[in-house]
């Protein structure tokens, strides 16, 4: 089991080459969602335990405790912003184990000002959104592994010109001993966009992301002190590889501080409330440095509440 440990983790280090994402189409997409990940530096495959987890690995979300109601911003430079609302339940058939979500993931560009002279004033201006809407599915299918997958149908907006497209996601989490985790997961299998002013149908490069992740739990006898390493190797098929490695400190039970490196230095924090047994309500927030301008910060928060149903965290499976 040391062996392959050490398999992973030197796979991923060894292919750490570190690219771009200009002139990739969607490439808005990879901005993802999710304060706590972002914070973590996009560490997320072998985690995804919240419903961020669908756009890194669906088969994360097998690990909700109850419905989930999940929403954030995120403001960027330029007057660019993300926004990201997802619902999603455990359900139990029988002895089967799943869960659904339905998600919303909304980029703007802000205003872009159109000139065709030197002009200060712009003649008009554009209007970059899109907006990417997804069903998600995950399922145990062992005591050990799970499996998620996304459908997707993506609407983007520029100028005077609009497309429509659809795709597919696919992720698995496997547990491989006590507080060892391993993710993986493609992203934008089959995923087009067809523009409607032409027959060009614009494909969207696949996204394997693996990723391995520990939590030191066991490691430190203090009551609610916990310390999680995660690292996530990324291959796309537009031609680049991302190392993203990120660490999240539990220093009680309500109060969470991360670090992570995913081309720029990020860190967070996190709050947990439980005003009773079965409602908790998460915020998270993540600063990170500008990839376009190094001297700008982006700014992600993020609101989670989970009412816990009883007999769902009694019955599922560990």
């Amino acid at each position: 089991m040391k062996k392959i440990i050490f398999i992973i983790l030197l796979s991923l280090i060894v292919a750490g080459v570190y690219g771009d994402y200009g002139g990739e189409p969607l490439a808005f997409l990879k901005l993802k969602a999710g304060a706590r990940a972002t914070a973590m530096g996009g560490a997320w495959t072998s985690i995804s335990d919240n419903l961020s987890g669908v756009l890194y690995n669906p088969a994360g979300i097998i690990n909700l405790d109850g419905f989930e109601l999940y929403a954030e911003t995120y403001l960027l430079s330029f007057g660019r912003s993300v926004n990201y609302i997802s619902t999603g339940k455990p359900v139990s058939i029988g002895d089967n184990h799943y869960s659904l979500a339905l998600s919303w993931f909304n980029y703007s560009s802000g205003a872009i000002e159109k000139r065709l002279t030197n002009s200060p004033d712009p003649m008009e201006l554009i209007s970059d959104v899109s907006h990417t809407f997804y069903f998600t599915i995950a399922m145990k299918l062992s005591k050990n592994l799970d499996f998620g997958g996304n459908f997707k149908f993506i609407y983007q907006s520029i100028y005077q010109n609009t497309a429509k497209g659809f795709g597919f996601d696919a992720g698995f989490l496997l547990k491989i001993i006590d507080n060892l985790y391993f993710g993986l997961s493609a992203i934008n299998i089959s995923t087009y966009l067809n523009w409607d002013k032409n027959a060009y149908t614009e494909d969207i490069p696949l996204s394997i992301n693996t990723g391995v992740s520990y939590n030191l739990k066991s490691f430190f006898d203090v009551k609610n002190f916990d310390i999680l390493f995660a690292l996530d190797g990324v291959y796309n098929t537009f031609g680049y590889f991302l190392i993203k490695p990120g660490l999240e400190i539990k220093v009680n039970e309500f109060f969470y501080l991360r670090t992570g490196f995913d081309k720029t230095i990020a860190i967070g924090t996190g709050f947990r409330f439980k005003p009773s047994e079965i409602f908790i309500v998460k915020f998270d927030y993540a600063i990170s440095t500008d990839a376009i301008l190094q001297d700008n910060i982006n700014n992600r928060i993020s609101i989670c509440v989970d009412y816990i149903f009883p007999h769902w965290k009694n019955t599922k499976l560990q």
